[in-house]
């Protein structure tokens, strides 16, 4: 990416990291403006970077999401908030559990995908795209649809994070027969898939939380704004149906939580202090609970990489490397022959 654009470029599109990065080594100062997109999916380096700017306020800043609570964030920004509504085709969104207030279950989700389907595959004009919380559930589902597929002529397709290159583009372009794409939350926001009519909602997802100081992938329930993502992708091109399979009053928290609240916050903290700043001194949209503060403070403090003034000459050499600091630490110090 980096050896695409040159003074002469007007736009660059860049990963938050990659923004991040240029921030530490005063590259932002080239741009006039930052546009951060999808602040909603509320990722750590995302809220690290709209804090610095904020800081910092030497760019004009422009934030977009579909689906964040637009006054509160504009109070924390100080800014003026503009709504762009777009074009949006009519999506019927019915809820599939006689309880209304029966949450998302994870239980016979195959089969009970497999029946919606048996059921709406008629009148349903466009494809279909189905979400599930992870790869085990894909896996599961493409078997138990193997029969209705050759039946009914359909293709079948995965699209999550690990899928190949092939599946990325048989899932996100239109085919000549009717697909059924099975996927994360990464066809959500992040992706857009042409031709959806009906969307399956499971109302799960796997979402990293930490207990007792370590980061896990869990099985939950998404948020209510989760849900309206995923049933407005039924509106995209032509009227739609979003079937949820858990109950209208499910008691679904308003928005997923930010992954400051949730995670380790240990590279975030880094990440801050390669940029010349502490964590705590920082303002957040959100909170961050003083216990993350606290441990990842002492974490970082007993790794080396920062110390009473700040980042270390250690933790410089942590920051650019992919992985946990921890793991980051360990291969530093091989590398150093220690």
């Amino acid at each position: 990416m980096e050896n695409r654009y040159c003074d002469e470029s007007n736009i660059v599109f860049v990963t938050p990291g990659v923004a991040l990065r240029w921030y530490a080594d005063n590259q932002l100062a080239d741009f006039s403006v930052v546009v951060v997109d999808e602040f909603h999916e509320r990722r750590w380096d995302t809220d690290l970077l709209v804090a610095l700017l904020k800081q910092k306020q030497s760019h004009r800043t422009i934030i977009t999401s579909a689906t964040i609570e637009g006054e509160k964030l504009a109070s924390y920004f100080d800014a003026t908030r503009l709504v762009a509504s777009g074009r949006v085709y009519n999506v019927e969104v019915v809820h599939r559990r006689e309880d209304s207030r029966q949450l998302p279950d994870s239980r016979h989700l195959d089969s009970r995908i497999k029946q919606e389907l048996e059921l709406r595959l008629d009148e349903t004009e466009g494809d279909v795209l189905v979400f599930l919380p992870g790869r085990k559930e894909i896996q599961q589902v493409q078997s138990a649809l193997t029969s209705l597929a050759e039946n009914r002529d359909l293709m079948v397709t995965p699209l999550h994070a690990s899928v190949s290159d092939e599946q990325r583009v048989r899932a996100m372009t239109v085919q000549s027969k009717q697909k059924v794409v099975l996927a994360t939350n990464v066809a959500e926001t992040s992706l857009t898939i042409p031709n959806i009519s009906l969307v399956i909602d499971s109302g799960l997802e796997r979402r990293n939380v930490q207990r007792n100081g370590q980061t896990t992938l869990m099985l939950t329930h998404i948020s209510k704004a989760s849900a309206a993502q995923r049933s407005g992708r039924a509106g995209r091109v032509m009227n739609g149906v979003c079937v949820r399979l858990y109950g209208e009053h499910a008691a679904l928290e308003a928005v997923t939580p930010p992954e400051l609240q949730r995670e380790s916050i240990v590279e975030p903290m880094l990440a801050a202090a390669v940029c010349g700043h502490e964590l705590a001194s920082l303002s957040f949209i959100d909170i961050i609970p003083e216990k993350s503060l606290v441990s990842a403070k002492a974490q970082l403090f007993e790794l080396g990489a920062i110390d009473q003034q700040g980042i270390t000459e250690h933790g410089l050499n942590l920051a650019p490397l992919p992985i946990d600091a921890i793991y980051a630490d360990l291969v530093t110090k091989i590398r150093q022959g220690h």
